[in-house]
């Protein structure tokens, strides 16, 4: 749950207003002025991330965009239900996760070791 929120937060809040600033003339002219500062205030975030950080953040998009919709929906469905919960129910699940104090490596072979096999649900190596 814990990669989850960090995922879907970091990902919406610095990769797809970044994203956006790709957008046509049209689109970024009929922005209200809170979400083109929005925008701005993101772009400045992303480029201030360290490299390492900026790829970590890409390949977790990677990831995210490979998942087949379905799935992506059941993803949006659980962070929308852990947001949906009373403030002090969730804190009490971030320190519950924080509390088994698993290592980065691991983290990973747990993530491993519970992703599902099929290779629909991992990125696409370049």
């Amino acid at each position: 749950m814990k990669r989850l929120l960090s995922i879907y937060s970091l990902l919406f809040l610095l990769l797809a207003p970044a994203l956006s600033w790709a957008q046509s003339r049209e689109q970024w002219r009929g922005m209200t002025p809170e979400e083109k500062a929005q925008v701005e205030r993101n772009f400045q975030r992303w480029q201030s991330l360290p490299p390492g950080e900026q790829q970590r953040l890409r390949k977790e998009w990677e990831y995210w965009q490979n998942l087949p919709p379905d799935r992506r929906q059941q993803l949006r469905q659980r962070f929308q239900q852990f947001r949906n919960l009373p403030p002090n129910e969730a804190q009490q699940w971030r320190e519950k996760s924080r509390e088994r104090g698993l290592s980065p490596d691991e983290k990973r072979a747990l993530r491993d070791r519970l992703r599902p096999r099929d290779d629909r649900f991992r990125p696409r190596e370049r």
